[in-house]
């Protein structure tokens, strides 16, 4: 399995890029991912105008799972999970991720719970969970976020569609608990609790370099695009 360390400084819509890049290239990887700029990102069955115009410097960044729109600064932790099908089937992994995700919370002392594809912090929802198979892949990819922004959040996104008040049903770990915790305590106790829920045998940090420059380029162009920001269609 391959571990990348940060992308705080990468483009989100390059993130995606990559992302299609390892899934198609059959990598199993763990990639927790912060990022420096302030994004809605949306699976691909989620419309475009779920990014309402703003002048916030708010981009949208369209990936290939499934679910969204959320939105993600550098308080919110965006995860790549990508490993071989071992035949549990989609709702063993999804519970299996979720279960994963609150022993790493606990390990923090922080007392969470899950219903559907969430994760709950005092009843407000602090994360989400996606899925999707193909060729022997699994592709779980979740969020969870440390602290809200509501003003910028409720500015950019076009909440009409998506569930009304977010004040009223989501929130940051850090707003429910006494002790913060921060990205690098998550994603260490992520990373260190993996093999009680999944058979991860050896890592290796992931680069850029071990990718294909010119067709992840390719790929990054086409991820900026018009006409894959506007396509709210599944792929094929």
């Amino acid at each position: 399995m391959y571990y990348l360390t940060d992308t705080f400084d990468a483009d989100p819509r390059d993130h995606c890029a990559m992302e299609a890049m390892l899934y198609d290239a059959g990598m199993e990887v763990f990639a927790p991912s912060t990022f420096n700029k302030k994004v809605v990102f949306v699976g691909r069955e989620v419309s475009a105008d779920s990014l309402k115009p703003n002048d916030l410097g708010v981009i949208l960044a369209r990936y290939i799972g499934t679910g969204g729109p959320v939105f993600f600064d550098e308080n919110v932790v965006k995860f790549i999970f990508m490993l071989d099908d071992d035949g549990r089937g989609s709702e063993q992994y999804q519970t299996d991720l979720q279960d994963w995700v609150l022993y790493s919370l606990y390990k923090l002392g922080v007392t969470a719970s899950k219903d559907g594809n969430d994760i709950y912090v005092n009843g407000m929802k602090v994360g989400g969970i996606g899925y999707r198979e193909y060729a022997g892949k699994i592709l779980l990819p979740f969020f969870l976020t440390l602290v809200i922004d509501y003003d910028t959040a409720e500015a950019c996104l076009n909440l009409t569609k998506h569930g009304g008040d977010i004040r009223l049903r989501a929130s940051g770990i850090n707003d429910q608990i006494e002790t913060p915790i921060t990205r690098e305590q998550l994603c260490s106790s992520l990373h260190d609790n993996m093999k009680y829920f999944f058979d991860v045998d050896s890592e290796e940090k992931l680069t850029t370099e071990i990718l294909d420059a010119d067709a992840l380029s390719s790929l990054c162009e086409k991820f900026a695009s018009d006409e894959w920001l506007n396509d709210d269609t599944l792929p094929t």
